[in-house]
């Protein structure tokens, strides 16, 4: 931009004869010269524009909002604006600005440094000279400065990116509550499991007095089995356990007078691959055959 501003005022110049240079000529000459340049420097502006909002977009989207636009009576707090000057992201913009404007003054003072021993000889040379040589230690300047911005606007982005992914982890209580949220209170699940084990086993034990034989461990397990063989294919197992339960489920059978057997190998087979309410497998068939023949000669004999 420099050296086409220096090429329209030497253009400019040269158009001027030495004896038409009066003072409306020189009106004239400072008129165009100001629109050229206004001209330059509104297409360097709009592009630089354009590039910010590009820039915007592609980091975040284009987002349009007339919250800014609003009267904010915090923004006029005291208390807001000391907030402001503490240490933190505040301090880290106003030390790169600091640093900018140290690093952009340096530079200029180089450039007027390796250009002052020119200086004093544009008084002797010609409008053209005068223009190209001022063009070109403002060039100089300017793609000094252009390379510094550059570098500092990449790791400015790099800087910017990286907190602002910090800022949006969430803490090890905040992936807590979320899942708390979304799977619910684990207190109120416990107590919504342990709930739904009472009413199942409510419902088990219900179905004791309808069962044809227990078949004990003798202690440790306890498996309930009905069969009807008007109505089923084979022996369903009603209710087991082990443990307390077994003990309970004996004690409602005997309030019941439902016969016991004890079959240890049987009441471990039933208790570990049968579920209440499943029919007994294919391979316990003849066991549970035999059991239950035994418990109706029991009922015949005592009838």
């Amino acid at each position: 931009m420099v050296r086409s501003l220096s090429s329209m005022l030497h253009r400019t110049l040269s158009t001027i004869r030495p004896g038409e240079l009066t003072e409306q000529g020189l009106q004239t000459l400072f008129i165009e010269c100001a629109m050229d340049i206004a001209g330059a420097v509104f297409v360097v502006t709009a592009t630089a524009v354009v590039l910010a909002v590009a820039a915007n977009m592609a980091q975040g989207g284009l987002v349009l909002s007339t919250y800014r636009l609003g009267l904010h009576l915090e923004n006029l707090s005291p208390a807001s604006g000391f907030k402001k000057l503490m240490p933190g992201t505040a301090a880290g913009e106003l030390a790169k600005s600091l640093l900018t404007v140290a690093i952009i003054g340096f530079t200029a003072y180089a450039v007027y440094s390796g250009a002052v021993s020119r200086l004093p000889r544009l008084v002797f040379m010609a409008p053209h000279d005068i223009a190209s040589t001022t063009g070109a230690i403002v060039y100089e300047f300017a793609i000094k400065c252009g390379i510094f911005l550059l570098f500092l606007g990449a790791g400015d982005y790099y800087l910017n990116r990286r907190r602002f992914e910090t800022s949006i982890r969430m803490t090890k209580q905040e992936v807590k509550d979320e899942a708390r949220n979304a799977e619910g209170n684990p207190e109120i699940r416990s107590r919504i499991r342990r709930r739904q084990r009472e009413i199942a086993l409510r419902s088990m034990m219900a179905e004791i007095p309808k069962a044809d034989v227990i078949i004990t461990n003798p202690t440790h397990y306890a498996v309930a089995l009905r069969y009807k063989p008007e109505s089923m294919a084979a022996p369903i197992v009603v209710a087991k356990g082990k443990g307390y339960v077994a003990l309970r489920i004996r004690e409602i059978a005997r309030d019941h007078d439902v016969p016991f057997v004890e079959n240890k190998p049987l009441a471990r087979a039933l208790f570990k691959t049968v579920e209440v309410g499943k029919q007994i497998p294919v391979e316990l068939f003849k066991a549970v055959a035999e059991v239950l023949a035994y418990v109706y000669r029991l009922k015949s004999i005592r009838l």
